[in-house]
């Protein structure tokens, strides 16, 4: 994080992409693969058919909910996270919850 970085590097006086803290730092924190962050050329982007990041976070969603298989519960422990939520629910003004 920004806030991380020493104060001196922050300085108008010295480069930040040479600084000793963003050369140790940088592929953790800048590089951010995934479905939905694009760091591809502009050539790529097009080839992949001009998808902005909200269409490819539907694609990645659709994906997930299609594919994935939830877990079961037991059902003493679906209890106890029933009682535990009721709980909270009632302290803060609801009734009682959706049926799910």
């Amino acid at each position: 994080m920004i806030s991380d970085v020493p104060k001196p590097i922050t300085s108008a006086y010295r480069f930040y992409l040479s600084a000793a803290h963003t050369f140790n730092t940088f592929r953790d924190e800048f590089f951010f693969p995934s479905a939905l962050i694009d760091r591809g050329t502009r050539r790529e982007f097009e080839e992949k058919g001009n998808k902005d990041t909200y269409t490819r976070a539907v694609e990645e969603v659709k994906k997930i909910i299609d594919t994935d298989i939830p877990r079961e519960v037991d059902t003493s422990m679906k209890a106890e996270l029933d009682q535990i939520i009721s709980t909270y629910a009632k302290q803060f003004g609801a009734g009682e919850l959706p049926v799910m």
